[in-house]
């Protein structure tokens, strides 16, 4: 038996003689704006402008009341490693105003009070006040805990056990990047 070849399809006009014609397409099209005030729209944000995180800022993520006395011997135990003078002047940077009403903040104050430093306001200047950022995110099934003494910083990641109680999941990071403790 012979097979014979297929021809090729051979279509009747050749690509290069149809004539295309062009989309009436706008490239750019007009925008008007929309007067959301005067149109009874209400606009919600996450945060408001002066709310942003910007890097002297702390931040409190997912923090439930039962952590805040865990987190704050944390955080203060970690300061006092960091800083030998007892005695010393720290400014805690706050948090945005949204989150002014953590329990963590008057627990860590406490915290570091226990432990004979001096909690300044945030106006406070002075080559010796320690500027004290932390910021805690959630992160997986846990929190990632961050603190940040003017240019030392440590990193630690927790989880929670089978219990719920907060575990360390990995060492403690720590890096200087110029500043004192």
């Amino acid at each position: 038996m012979q097979q014979q070849a297929s021809s090729p399809f051979i279509p009747s006009e050749t690509p290069a003689s149809r004539h295309i014609e062009p989309l009436p397409v706008q490239l750019q099209p007009e925008l008007s704006p929309i007067n959301v005030h005067g149109a009874g729209i209400k606009v919600k944000t996450k945060h408001s402008v002066a709310e942003q995180i910007t890097s002297q800022h702390s931040w409190i993520e997912h923090v439930s009341t039962s952590d805040t006395a865990f987190l704050s011997e944390l955080i203060s135990h970690w300061i006092q490693t960091q800083i030998s003078n007892p005695n010393a002047t720290l400014v805690l940077a706050d948090p945005p105003h949204s989150q002014a009403k953590s329990t963590l903040i008057p627990s860590l104050a406490y915290a570091l009070e226990k432990r004979g430093y001096t909690i300044a306001r945030k106006d406070t200047n002075g080559s010796e006040a320690y500027r004290v950022r932390y910021r805690i995110r959630a992160f997986k099934q846990g929190l990632l805990v961050q603190i940040k003494i003017n240019g030392q910083e440590a990193t630690q990641l927790y989880t929670r056990s089978q219990t719920g109680a907060l575990v360390a999941a990995s060492p403690m990071t720590q890096f200087k990047a110029g500043g004192h403790p």
